[in-house]
């Protein structure tokens, strides 16, 4: 009888979820967060300076592991499919609407957003020496050259899908080059092997070998003040990056909650808001259900921009 019981006992046991969770134990140790992009890069800096303040906030450490490779593919490829107990988080950038868009093998509905912490316009920039001063410089020039020359951080990337709009926006023909990012992007562009180049805030600001001319967003960034937005130029063009954590999409509604809440806290909290000023890392809050709807909204307009450039 003893025996039969005992059977019996372990078997209700085995039909406990895993992720079984309760307020009063989670989280009762460390987290992992996969950052799909390499160490010390933007993503990664901006990533783990928040989880230290997290940390702080919760009473448990995050441990961030760079997995890269296939523009960010492999690393969300390997989040998805982590365990969705609360234990398991990745970060979550534009490239993933990308690939989404264009049917690859992770797609953001994999996912259950948790947080934006960071959004930037993306920029088109010159050389400070050039003799393109403005956007109009600019269009004039490309129309009058024909062989005006844009650097990009990638087929298929964001710049990419910003510089189609763009050519289509202005009535200009440009030849696009593909970089691997925007450090190479801005490197060729200062070695005279392109006019201009796409790149985002974090990498032009404070950068005064460099002119930006137009910046692809709703609002003027603070740090560029002066650099009109190309819909107060009349195209309705806008392509912000950010930085968000995410959860995979089976996690408990009760962890998504509790991690949601934590995070911005976390967020709005003196010491992330003093930390973020210092290393500008372009701070801008978002929940975790703005954020999804801002990827359900952004998604169908890149698939039908992707179905220009295959």
């Amino acid at each position: 009888m003893r025996k039969t019981l005992g059977a019996i006992t372990l078997s209700f046991a085995t039909l406990i979820p895993s992720y079984a969770w309760s307020s009063d134990d989670y989280p009762n140790r460390s987290i992992s967060v996969i950052v799909p992009w390499s160490a010390g890069g933007g993503t990664d800096v901006t990533i783990r300076g928040f989880l230290n303040f997290a940390a702080d906030d919760i009473g448990q450490n995050f441990n961030v592991t760079n997995v890269t490779g296939g523009g960010g593919t492999v690393g969300w490829v390997q989040a998805a499919n982590a365990r969705a107990n609360g234990y398991n988080l990745s970060a979550l950038t534009y490239d993933l609407l990308l690939l989404s868009a264009r049917g690859g093998s992770v797609d953001y509905r994999d996912f259950t957003p948790l947080i934006t912490i960071s959004r930037y316009p993306q920029v088109l920039a010159v050389p400070a020496d050039s003799d393109i001063e403005n956007w109009a410089d600019f269009v004039e020039q490309a129309k009058a050259s024909n062989d005006m020359s844009i650097a990009l951080g990638g087929f298929g990337s964001m710049h990419h899908i910003a510089a189609v709009q763009l050519q289509e926006e202005a009535d200009f023909t440009a030849t696009l080059v593909p970089f691997q990012g925007g450090a190479a992007s801005i490197a060729a562009l200062l070695g005279g092997n392109v006019k201009a180049t796409f790149s985002d805030v974090p990498e032009v600001r404070d950068r005064p070998e460099l002119k930006v001319i137009l910046q692809f967003s709703d609002e003027r960034s603070e740090a560029l003040p002066d650099v009109p937005t190309a819909q107060e130029e009349g195209m309705d063009i806008v392509f912000n990056s950010f930085r968000a954590l995410a959860a995979p999409k089976d996690t408990p509604d009760e962890i998504v909650d509790y991690l949601r809440n934590a995070f911005s806290e976390t967020w709005h909290g003196e010491a992330f808001q003093n930390w973020s000023s210092e290393v500008n890392v372009s701070p801008a809050y978002l929940s975790g259900e703005d954020t999804q709807q801002l990827f359900d909204e952004t998604v169908p307009t890149l698939e039908a921009i992707s179905q220009q450039i295959r």
